[in-house]
């Protein structure tokens, strides 16, 4: 009995050891974003990646980006993420009764909050 307590108290004491949190810090989508884990850096790594590539499909203040020429011409051939994303905005839209709304973009830039 008195080996099982050792054990059991050896292995909580080697596993509740560990290393200091791996921490990523970056601009993207208009706002700091901080990222955190255990372990290596690979996870925030790709974690990062994504982050950014799905910037330059959705972020109105990205020229190029899907949004930002949907926003300019009115009309085109989005990606499939892009059309998903905003088909699945327009079912949240009518689900909440109108309390998303991915069209707030004229009243954003009123505001000045892009200039």
């Amino acid at each position: 009995m008195r080996k099982l307590i050792l054990c059991v108290l050896l292995l909580s004491v080697l596993c509740s050891c560990s290393t200091a949190p791996v921490r990523r810090e970056f601009f993207a989508m208009d706002t700091v974003i901080t990222l955190e884990a255990y372990g290596n850096s690979a996870a925030l790594d790709a974690a990062q990646a994504e982050i950014l590539r799905l910037e330059q499909l959705f972020s109105i203040g990205e020229p190029q980006s899907d949004v930002a020429r949907l926003n300019a011409q009115g009309t085109l051939t989005l990606s499939s993420e892009t059309a998903a994303l905003l088909a699945a905005a327009r079912e949240i839209s009518v689900a909440s009764g109108g309390a998303l709304d991915v069209t707030i973009g004229p009243v954003v830039r009123l505001w000045g909050w892009y200039d």
